[in-house]
């Protein structure tokens, strides 16, 4: 990522090649490290969360978290904490 921006130079390649730069651009003001306050109770809510990971090869992988609403929460709007004790899968 480069200071001015909050997305790296692969993903501005691939906006740029789709023609959205400018809409990333007005879309990139709302990243930031923080859950809004005003998403926590959203986010609560949700059944499945879709999450990245990288492997020791350097693969990326996206996964998706399926759960009962609340298994997805955050006391203080900068972690995730994620409940899987009890999955679900796609077809519950």
């Amino acid at each position: 990522m480069t200071p001015s921006t909050s997305f790296h130079s692969g993903e501005l390649a691939v906006q740029k090649r789709a023609g959205e730069t400018e809409v990333a651009r007005r879309n990139g003001r709302a990243l930031s490290n923080r859950i809004p306050n005003a998403a926590l109770p959203f986010l609560s809510q949700q059944p499945m969360v879709v999450v990245g990971s990288v492997s020791r090869d350097s693969s990326v992988w996206a996964s998706v978290l399926m759960g009962c609403p609340g298994f997805l929460q955050s006391e203080d709007g900068c972690s995730l904490y994620v409940d899987i004790s009890e999955p679900r899968s796609a077809t519950d």
